[in-house]
């Protein structure tokens, strides 16, 4: 599972994997690849002695570069997702991937079992970040000499803001995080900053389930997040939408998007009701754990009748955030769902 990827020109390209802990259950180890030919061929560096899983990677040349996640200690992954047992791991290196070096190793004890890095951003050649998720509290890291040393700093906000993935700034002192929202996995918060990470507060407005930050620009001109759906930042005011993000000819999704009803036991149907258009080729819906693990398709139909219809996904044993995924030929809808437990 390639989780990070960083460009460095046309021939050099570096990603990263897998977000699952290894070895915890069918789960490779974690990896670096690289190209040097612009992805005509790629090479795979091991990276089973330095980390458990692996998510984000940026690279700043050709041969230097930063990637992150954590490592199980001891290395066994603990814990029904395979991450109690985890700590962060910022891995550094100067020689393309031949050699690495973790940062935060001498801070070790500063980090609570259970948490690992996901995405990293730097402003600058001095200035960088890294978000920190685990699912009882929100913290980032803030380096200020260039990834050498890195300061652990907590994120608490009135709406409890946990289970961290997406960070983004535009200046030392301006910036916002985002993820699934509480130690429940609910609400998908996003909170800010205006002092360069001391304080923080809500600041859902900006979007919710935020997994990605990418600013452009310096001074930033233009940014984007990835979360519920695309957001855009820019000094301009955006326009009023005009409709769904799907064309209305392509609706997939219908609202409400779904409803849930108990039969015996612990067993569920989760209803996904579906507006399918004129001449689909094919419609397939399907679902994902929280962190990227395809757990069902309940369905991969051909050449579907038009109209509306309901599909049913039997949860049966399941509880937690759930994305589902509705494809008709190639435009998708997605949503998150949460699926309680009996």
């Amino acid at each position: 599972m390639i989780c990070g990827l960083t460009v460095v020109d046309d021939s050099v390209v570096y990603a990263s994997g897998t977000n699952y802990p290894f070895p915890f259950v069918d789960n490779p180890p974690p990896a670096v690849v690289k190209t040097v030919d612009g992805g005509t061929t790629w090479t795979a560096i091991d990276m089973t002695a330095q980390a458990s899983l692996l998510v984000d990677i940026h690279f700043t040349s050709p041969t230097r570069g930063w990637v992150v996640g954590g490592k199980a200690n001891p290395t066994v992954p603990e814990g029904p997702d395979g991450r109690d047992n985890v700590k962060p791991v910022v891995l550094f290196t100067e020689d393309g991937g031949e050699s690495w070096v973790d940062r935060v190793a001498a801070m070790q004890d500063q980090f609570p079992f259970g948490e690992w890095g996901w995405k990293i951003q730097f402003l600058d050649e001095n200035i960088g970040y890294i978000s920190l998720e685990n699912f009882n509290d929100g913290a980032i890291l803030k380096t200020s000499d260039g990834g050498t040393t890195w300061k652990r700093l907590e994120i608490i906000d009135e709406q409890q803001n946990a289970n961290l993935e997406g960070v983004g700034f535009v200046d030392e002192n301006q910036g916002w995080v985002g993820g699934w929202g509480t130690p429940a996995f609910v609400g998908g918060q996003s909170s800010a900053t205006t002092d360069g990470g001391k304080t923080w507060t809500d600041a859902n407005e900006i979007g919710k389930f935020i997994n990605r930050f990418r600013f452009l620009g310096s001074p930033v001109a233009v940014g984007y997040a990835a979360g519920a759906t695309v957001y855009k930042y820019s000094k301009e005011r955006a326009p009023v939408p005009g409709g769904t993000h799907l064309a209305a000819a392509r609706e997939v999704l219908t609202t409400p998007f779904l409803e849930s009803d108990a039969q015996t036991g612990d067993d569920r149907i989760v209803r996904i009701p579906v507006t399918v258009p004129e001449n689909a080729g094919r419609l397939v819906v399907n679902v994902w754990e929280r962190f990227g693990r395809l757990v069902a398709q309940p369905l991969d139909e051909p050449s579907p009748a038009a109209g509306s219809r309901v599909i049913e996904w039997d949860a049966s044993g399941l509880s937690g955030n759930f994305i589902v995924r509705i494809t008709v030929d190639d435009e998708s809808d997605s949503e998150i769902v949460m699926v309680t437990p009996r």
